[in-house]
């Protein structure tokens, strides 16, 4: 199916008004559209999916940092910032999520500054970020062109009922807009990482989330096509 084939299905769909859910809980909104869509088969555009005027997130993509020193940087961040763990094989592990507004509950903080987005603490300096370049290559690699479809919607679990009426194309790394949405928490970075007994690092992956009606603020050009 190209895009203009999915242009009449969602007119179809909108003109439907509102439909039941097929699923409950967070994954329902993006189940039922699926199953509206006769599952769509092989698509040549990546579908996202989400309820309007909700902080549901997805996760962009996962990428981890450059720092100074290259090497031994997920050692240093779990032995300075890490808690202990009530695991019997883990000995420490660091699972935070940060924003740019204000340090979190364990020191971290974004900023943008430079053409990069910067972790930094509240009591230690460290020398972690990711920059355009890096940023622009992982988005275009990992996210390319996106199809955002946005419901309205009403009740609660078997009972949520779902309207699907505005779709936008998206191309393009916006990277303003990225740093813009980074700057009000639409995008929050999230550490996920542990170290065993033996002192073994096993990261989980550095994830990068954006709030999903917020998503068009990351692409260059954004385009109503419901």
């Amino acid at each position: 199916m190209n895009i203009e084939e999915l242009v009449i299905k969602l007119r179809i769909l909108r003109d439907k008004g509102f439909l039941p859910t097929k699923r409950t809980g967070v994954n329902g909104v993006s189940c039922t559209l699926k199953q509206e869509l006769n599952n769509l088969g092989k698509f040549e555009l990546e579908l996202k999916t989400s309820k309007k005027n909700t902080n549901e997130m997805l996760t962009l993509f996962i990428k981890e940092p450059l720092s100074v020193p290259v090497r031994g940087k997920d050692k240093y961040l779990l032995q300075h910032f890490g808690t202990h763990s009530k695991k019997d094989n883990i000995e420490r592990e660091l699972y935070t999520t940060i924003g740019s507004t204000k340090f979190n509950s364990q020191g971290f903080k974004l900023v943008t500054k430079n053409e990069k987005i910067k972790l930094i603490h509240l009591e230690k300096e460290i020398e972690i970020f990711w920059d355009r370049k890096l940023l622009q290559q992982i988005f275009e690699a990992k996210i390319g062109q996106v199809v955002l479809i946005l419901a309205d919607f009403k009740g609660e679990g078997y009972d949520e009922e779902f309207h699907y009426n505005t779709a936008y194309l998206l191309k393009g790394f916006n990277y303003d807009g990225f740093v813009e949405a980074i700057r009000h928490e639409f995008i929050k970075v999230d550490l996920r990482m542990v170290m065993n007994k033996n002192f073994k690092v096993k990261n989980h992956g550095t994830s990068f989330r954006v709030i999903k009606s917020k998503l068009p603020l990351c692409f260059k050009e954004v385009i109503k096509i419901i």
